[in-house]
């Protein structure tokens, strides 16, 4: 493979992973905010384990939660898997919640959140970066592909 084409393929493949972190960061950065600067830690009770997985399609881990902090307000998350492992029914877990909208909720605590959005804060910064350095490679390696000749 020649050096135009990596070059090419690498800025390529920089602005992929730069705008797939880029909007990662944003969607966990809104609420994330809200409950590190808001959020108030309460404990819930595992009500419910729901497993799902459709024909052809990825699973769905829910977990189905007794706010105790909100009144014990009947709330549903969706999970990865090594947390829907990681507790049973009956098991009370700590969790952070908007007081004004207890839907609006996180499994763990306000210094978690915090971390969240410190960590979704990095990525807004450096994502640009990568996608940048993406162009600027992904234009070099485009603009030597078509000095070369071609060759069949």
């Amino acid at each position: 493979m020649k050096r135009s084409s990596l070059f090419f393929l690498t800025g390529l493949l920089l602005i992929l992973f730069g705008g797939t972190t880029l909007l990662v960061a944003e969607n966990h950065k809104g609420n994330a905010a809200a409950l590190a600067a808001d959020g108030i830690a309460a404990k819930a009770t595992v009500k419910q384990k729901n497993f799902l997985k459709p024909r052809g399609g990825a699973p769905t881990y829910t977990l189905t939660l007794i706010n105790h902090g909100a009144e014990d307000l009947e709330v549903r998350l969706d999970v990865l898997k090594e947390q829907y492992d990681g507790v049973k029914e009956e098991d009370e877990i700590d969790i952070v919640y908007l007081p004004k909208n207890p839907q609006i909720f996180d499994l763990g605590t306000v210094d978690h959140e915090k971390a969240l959005l410190h960590r979704a804060q990095a990525e807004e910064v450096w994502s640009p970066i990568c996608i940048l350095i993406g162009l600027i490679l992904a234009g070099l390696g485009w603009k030597a592909i078509l000095k070369e000749p071609f060759k069949p």
